[in-house]
């Protein structure tokens, strides 16, 4: 079975982001739910103390009504049996926590016809007798160190054209002792209360906090330490926390890649520039000692000096391109022309070897890119197929429309890829098979790298498809023109209709 592998980009990571100094979230969570469980318990309170003081005066107000209608039902009953108080008012017997006091409205006064026998002999409340309101007015009114519940109110009387003022009174001290007692122990209850909800949420912030405390110490552990073999665990009893986990390690796993690839990239680099450097510094010396001029010794100089001139064009490219320092033009471009241009320049270079380079396929793939950087692409995939073929084998070119797709093969007969390699074949500096890259390849493991960013740049895309001992397959997909597609697509139905009539 083939195996296909895909490029892709090279990732990048971001700086850690600076610590701040603050509350930390444990303390943010306390001291929000303290509050929020504050905030209620207090709701609470003024709410069960104003609903119940509510309560009370309705229930005063009902029974000040009663008591209202029986004081004038008692007058009106006494007046008609023709008696008449020594005093000049009537009294009425009632309870001591009650008081009843009926006035009587003369045009220039108002007199006391009737009383409860602890009753005073002013107003029980003397505002709402003098504003004589029109419907029953109930208030709170404090005697010394008491205070009642005044009900007032104004009613027809025997005498047409005139009014009695009918006052009642209930003591509501015992009530409002009463309530504040309640009050106080809602208090009570509050702090109990709010203290227990606090211990439990000290303890709930140290169970639910705990792991992501542990999380996090771990992974400051980890860039501190540059240990980054290892992982955060993704067992937490939170999902969220699983998830950001998942995600760090993810980070890690792709930084500790880059990381592998940076050093491995130091190490290629310093094997690749030694062997030049020596061979250089040896011919050098080995004139030195002759003192004579060697023209093999000069022409091995100046072969490593262009195979190192080669390798530094080749960085200076990929970290440029990376940087972004790297242009790109945007003109409509033949791929179909340049893969016949680089075939004719690769055509020289096969027959030196004894391989055959034939082009297998070929259809008009108009794009849009930079004919200058496709054409290195192709021409360092091509470079790349006939450096890897054995003498007498094959390299064959196509090119197709697929889609929206321009699709360029090259394909070649040499020994293949193996599986675990294809991965790694468009990182720096990586070659497939090393021990016969050191026999007889003059190449740096870069033009893989370069092909890669140039397609990735252009919106394409990439592939390998291998089997070891059978060669290795790379395509290169790059979207079509729309425009120049339908053109020629107009252009292609003109000379078939033509051929039709002809």
């Amino acid at each position: 079975m083939d195996m296909v592998a895909t490029s892709a980009p090279t990732p990048t990571t971001a700086p850690p982001p600076r610590a701040r100094g603050g509350w930390t979230l444990r303390a943010w969570f306390l001291g929000v739910s303290l509050l929020v469980i504050a905030g209620l318990l207090v709701l609470y309170t003024g709410g069960a103390y104003m609903l119940t003081n509510r309560a009370m005066e309705h229930w005063a107000d009902h029974l000040l009504t009663h008591l209202a209608e029986d004081a004038v039902n008692r007058t009106r009953q006494l007046a008609a049996e023709g008696q008449h108080p020594a005093t000049g008012a009537f009294v009425l017997p009632t309870s001591p926590d009650f008081q009843v006091q009926i006035w009587y409205v003369w045009p220039d006064r108002l007199e006391l016809i009737a009383h409860s026998p602890q009753a005073p002999n002013v107003a029980l409340d003397p505002e709402a007798r003098a504003g004589l309101p029109r419907h029953p007015v109930a208030r709170n009114v404090r005697w010394g160190s008491e205070v009642w519940r005044v009900r007032t109110e104004v009613r027809p009387a025997e005498t047409e054209g005139r009014w009695w003022v009918i006052q009642v009174a209930v003591n509501m001290t015992p009530w409002q002792e009463w309530t504040t007692t309640m009050v106080v122990g809602l208090i009570a209850a509050d702090l109990v209360v709010g203290g227990l909800l606090a211990l439990l949420l000290v303890r709930m912030s140290r169970w639910m906090l705990w792991p992501m405390e542990q999380v996090s110490q771990l992974a400051q552990d980890i860039v501190q330490d540059e240990e980054l073999s290892r992982r955060l665990p993704t067992n937490q009893p939170v999902p969220e926390l699983n998830l950001w986990a998942e995600a760090f390690n993810t980070a890690l796993d792709r930084l500790e890649e880059i990381l592998q690839q940076q050093r491995r990239f130091l190490a290629d680099v310093s094997h690749e520039l030694r062997t030049p450097l020596t061979i250089i510094r040896g011919q050098a010396q080995l004139m030195r000692r002759t003192g004579q001029y060697d023209p093999e010794a000069v022409a091995d100089i100046e072969k490593e000096a262009e195979r190192l001139s080669r390798l530094v064009e080749d960085l200076l490219f990929l970290a440029r391109a990376e940087a972004g320092a790297l242009p790109l033009r945007r003109e409509p471009v033949d791929l179909d022309a340049l893969l016949l241009e680089v075939v004719r320049q690769s055509r020289v270079l096969a027959e030196r070897k004894g391989l055959h380079l034939a082009l297998a396929h070929l259809e008009p793939l108009p794009v849009v890119g930079d004919p200058d950087r496709l054409t290195q692409a192709l021409l360092n995939l091509v470079s790349n197929a006939v450096q890897y073929t054995p003498p007498g084998g094959e390299v064959q070119i196509g090119a197709r429309r697929e889609g929206d797709w321009a699709l360029v093969w090259v394909r070649d007969t040499g020994p293949g890829i193996a599986a675990e390699d294809l991965p790694h074949l468009f990182e720096r500096f990586y070659r497939a098979d090393r021990a016969r890259t050191r026999r007889g390849s003059r190449g740096f493991g870069l033009g893989l790298s370069i092909v890669h960013w140039i397609v990735d740049a252009h919106g394409g895309y990439v592939t390998v498809r291998s089997r070891e001992g059978q060669g290795a397959t790379f395509t290169i997909a790059l979207p079509l023109d729309p425009e120049r597609v339908v053109d020629l697509a107009d252009d292609e139905a003109d000379e078939e209709g033509a051929a039709a009539q002809a």
